[in-house]
């Protein structure tokens, strides 16, 4: 499923400068669990470093709050504070101990080059009989 951000998500700013941050974020294909207050929300993460993330979903998270991220397949719930939120979309960063970073980075490698979700294609013939 294609990201519905027309703009190319490692270049938040749209001013085509040089990217500053000091750990390069990956496109990978996971979804994740947003918890704050003790309120959760489904959210996408739209590009990730064992230092923060960029997360869509249908509510817009505040700028500033305190939460918890739950990764899809990943064991440790990663404590975030929200650093800036727009167009639908909000750039989290973590606050991980070095070893549970180190297992955030084993498991974004493990996820890069798997690519968008693939649907199967879908049957002109289906239902129709």
């Amino acid at each position: 499923m294609a990201s519905p951000f027309p703009c190319d998500m490692s270049d938040r700013r749209g001013d085509g400068r040089p990217e500053r941050r000091a750990m390069p974020r990956h496109a990978v294909p996971l979804s994740g669990r947003w918890v704050a207050e003790g309120r959760w929300v489904h959210v996408v993460v739209e590009t990730i470093s064992p230092r923060g993330a960029s997360l869509s979903g249908l509510v817009r998270l505040p700028m500033g709050a305190r939460g918890t991220l739950t990764l899809e397949g990943f064991p440790v719930p990663i404590p975030c504070d929200v650093r800036w939120s727009r167009d639908g979309v909000a750039g989290v960063a973590f606050r991980l101990a070095e070893a549970d970073s180190e297992s955030l980075r084993a498991h974004i490698e493990r996820h890069l080059g798997m690519g968008t979700i693939q649907l199967p294609p879908l049957s002109l013939s289906a239902g129709l009989d």
